[in-house]
């Protein structure tokens, strides 16, 4: 048998093939056989492959917009290291209304931070986003944190209806997924890597159809700019240990070869790097940071081995207020503590976004 009409993997939901093992989601078994998971699936999860496939725009909106176009519940996904893109959903005009907003990885930022806090601050940088959320739960699938709090939150607000988990590629969705569907289900793949997802997963919870969603992406997204592995290995994998820098005039701060910094102007002024631990921050003379980019493949552990990255061509001149961050999404932000002006030299194609500050 070389297909069978709807027959998807477990994994990632793809649909299975068994023609050609060099295309997208082979299987080496008759389609009839079930369950199947894909050999992509089978090599992310026994051999911790990175093996990103994401979704162009279009793609995405035809998959996930018929979900959204019932009466559902949609529950938009965020990553707390990446909260700006998320907020860049393709379908906006039809999910803004009435959302469940859930932030996943809260074990990654400091434990000395409230959740009420946290919540605050993401309520407002959410609703200036021109979203409506019906609540805001932070939580963690790694730690389990928070997952009672929003069994309890989607009963109240889900009224019956199905429930839609959508978000960018890399917010945890499948992960979450994985907690509240409990230890007796076959588990949806998993990965460091960006865009493992391929089509909607259907499972239940208690009396609802919930949906696991493919990720969107954006082209000015760092994770659309690097290789699969550099981003998975730049990703904070436990909590962050926020490194504070005073900068005088002329001098510089190199946050992993990745996001340069130039700060130039009277007094001291102090910055506050939130990044992975294994991301190297290098403070210099302005006048001697072009020479150690020349050398980033050997100065920065995460892009040893990647020549090929592109250099930080673009330039983005900001007048940054105390107690407003710099992100770079999904990578690291920093915390400006005193009003500066700045230039951030960054990947072309990339976007630096401004806001509040998180934290503190």
């Amino acid at each position: 048998m070389t297909a069978h009409e709807g027959q998807t993997c477990i994994g990632c939901g793809a649909l299975l093939q068994n023609r050609d093992e060099a295309q997208p989601h082979y299987v080496p078994k008759p389609l009839n056989e079930a369950p199947l998971s894909c050999m992509r699936c089978r090599r992310i999860t026994h051999h911790n492959a990175v093996s990103p496939r994401l979704l162009d725009t279009q793609t995405y909106v035809d998959l996930i917009g018929p979900l959204l176009g019932k009466d559902v519940l949609v529950v938009l996904v965020l990553d707390l290291f990446d909260i700006e893109h998320a907020l860049e959903c393709p379908l906006a005009d039809i999910t803004r209304k009435d959302v469940l907003v859930v932030a996943t990885k809260r074990d990654i930022l400091p434990k000395s931070v409230s959740d009420a806090k946290l919540s605050e601050k993401l309520r407002t940088r959410v609703e200036e986003a021109g979203w409506q959320p019906l609540d805001i739960v932070l939580c963690s699938a790694a730690k389990r944190h928070g997952t009672d709090t929003l069994r309890a939150s989607l009963g109240v607000h889900a009224a019956g209806r199905d429930i839609v988990f959508i978000g960018p590629s890399g917010a945890g969705k499948s992960r979450l997924a994985n907690v509240l569907r409990g230890k007796g289900a076959i588990p949806f793949t998993t990965s460091a890597a960006h865009g493992t997802t391929q089509r909607p997963m259907a499972f239940e919870l208690g009396a609802h159809t919930c949906y696991d969603t493919p990720g969107y992406t954006h082209p000015t997204r760092l994770a659309s700019c690097l290789p699969a592995a550099v981003m998975a290995n730049s990703t904070p994998k436990e909590e962050i240990r926020p490194r504070t820098y005073n900068l005088e005039d002329a001098q510089t701060l190199i946050v992993g070869g990745l996001i340069r910094l130039d700060r130039h102007g009277p007094d001291s002024v102090g910055f506050i790097v939130y990044a992975a631990r294994n991301v190297s921050v290098h403070r210099t003379k302005t006048s001697r940071a072009d020479d150690i980019l020349k050398q980033r493949e050997t100065r920065f552990e995460i892009l040893t081995g990647h020549d090929d990255i592109a250099t930080l061509s673009k330039r983005t001149v900001m007048s940054v207020s105390a107690d407003e961050d710099i992100v770079l999404g999904g990578f690291a932000f920093i915390r400006v503590l005193k009003e500066t002006d700045v230039v951030i030299h960054h990947l072309p194609g990339v976007v630096v976004w401004k806001r509040q500050a998180l934290i503190g």
